[in-house]
């Protein structure tokens, strides 16, 4: 079991007015080989403030655990007025082009394409098939190094965060130079890591 809500809690703690950060479930046929797809979204939901974080929580749990399901959150946060502004110019572009069965997914897809820039983060998807130790693993920890070297420098103000997953970690931390930091930090033999601009970390396994 891998609960990260409290470790995630801060992060809603600065939203403003208009922000939000989205929580999806899913629902994987890893974890339920009766299933047909790879995999599908059984819940959405929308946070904007800290309460209704704490206030969603034990539903989320709930869901997990009957669905045998995960919870993730983005980890970049949206904002109503830029999701909007998008929408609609999405709705216009695919209607002009008789694209109208977009319309049906269009929310979704324009909630999971737009983000704010300012104080954006980046996530680095470290994978060992394992639980990990951050503090002994060789990948991490050189990882760690580069990315406090970094500070300052090449990378954003802002903490960075270690969210444990099943088969690794994801490390959070403020935009920062990739082409750089490839550069100077060579995967383990053993272990390796995928850096995305935009994704989602784990909130909840059962």
């Amino acid at each position: 079991m891998i609960d990260n809500f409290d470790l995630l809690s801060e992060r809603l703690i600065l939203l403003k007015n208009g922000d939000f950060f989205p929580i999806i479930v899913i629902k994987r046929r890893k974890d339920n080989p009766e299933m047909s797809k790879g995999a599908q979204i059984i819940y959405r939901t929308n946070i904007s403030n800290i309460d209704e974080y704490n206030h969603i929580k034990e539903k989320l749990i709930d869901i997990c655990k009957k669905n045998n399901a995960r919870a993730y959150i983005k980890i970049n946060k949206r904002n109503n007025k830029e999701i909007s502004e998008n929408l609609v110019r999405y709705v216009v572009d695919k209607h002009l082009i008789n694209e109208y069965d977009k319309m049906q997914h269009a929310y979704d897809h324009i909630i999971g394409i737009t983000f704010v820039k300012k104080g954006k983060y980046y996530q680095i998807d470290v994978d060992t098939n394992i639980p990990i130790n951050p503090h002994t693993n060789p990948l991490v920890i050189k990882i760690l190094q580069k990315l406090t070297e970094f500070k300052g420098k090449k990378m954003a103000d802002g903490d960075i965060i270690m969210v444990p997953t099943k088969t690794g970690l994801h490390i959070l931390a403020p935009a920062f130079d990739i082409g750089s930091f490839k550069k100077e930090v060579e995967q383990d033999i053993n272990t390796t890591y995928d850096i995305k601009q935009d994704a989602e970390t784990v909130l909840y396994i059962p």
